[in-house]
């Protein structure tokens, strides 16, 4: 389909998901599906479809587990049988209660960090808080630019990072000081250092961050 080769914009997750090659997404998205679907329902049972199984591959991503096909199609093909012919509210249930059964989430690992294997996946995870922060921030989607090494320029705001901070941090991506305070881009909240307190999100150090980890070649 369309939407696993190009960035479609209510159709983000098919792409994210195709990207990380995930072989077995086409069988998911159309499980679903009837005959009498309208394109707006079946627009919305595939977000749904995608959705779920991105959370459910990132989540083992964040704990180590592999999202191999050879893994993954056996608990794929059961899920793909509880929501043959759902509508979107009763899919979006199920898929609700298969994420809740899953025992390993992302509070399971809080040391998730860069290891030989994982580079790639973090780099892409890194890309799409930065990007759903910029978004969020009015700004146009520069997703592309950041997971296929186009963006060469630097911000203005560069010269703020705490280089120490960001060499002590640079291998977990939940942590990044940035101005004295700690960037936790697993939910895009600035810190103050031992404060408690919730600033405004800072989308620059969550760009700083994944720019700094592509040019860094780790």
């Amino acid at each position: 389909m369309q939407a696993s080769q190009t960035y479609t914009p209510g159709l983000e997750e098919v792409f994210y998901n195709a990207q990380a090659g995930f072989t077995l997404q086409p069988m998911l998205l159309f499980a679903s599906i009837l005959p009498r679907d309208d394109e707006a329902t079946i627009k919305r049972k595939w977000q749904l479809a995608a959705i779920y199984l991105d959370i459910l591959l990132t989540r083992r991503i964040w704990n180590y587990r592999t999202t191999d096909q050879s893994t993954m199609k056996y608990p794929i093909f059961q899920v793909m049988l509880a929501i043959r012919g759902l509508t979107p509210e009763a899919l979006s249930l199920k898929l609700k209660e298969e994420l809740d059964g899953e025992t390993e989430t992302f509070a399971s690992n809080e040391r998730f960090a860069l290891h030989g294997m994982n580079r790639k996946q973090i780099a892409r995870i890194l890309a799409r808080m930065t990007d759903f922060v910029e978004r969020s921030s009015c700004m146009a989607s520069r997703y592309l630019e950041y997971t296929t090494g186009s963006g060469k320029k630097r911000g203005p705001w560069c010269k703020e990072v705490d280089v120490a901070g960001f060499q002590r941090s640079r291998g977990r991506p939940g942590l990044l000081h940035h101005r004295g305070r700690i960037l936790d881009s697993r939910v895009g909240l600035e810190w103050e250092d031992g404060s408690g307190s919730v600033p405004q999100t800072s989308r620059a150090a969550a760009a700083i961050f994944l720019r700094s980890f592509k040019r860094s070649g780790r």
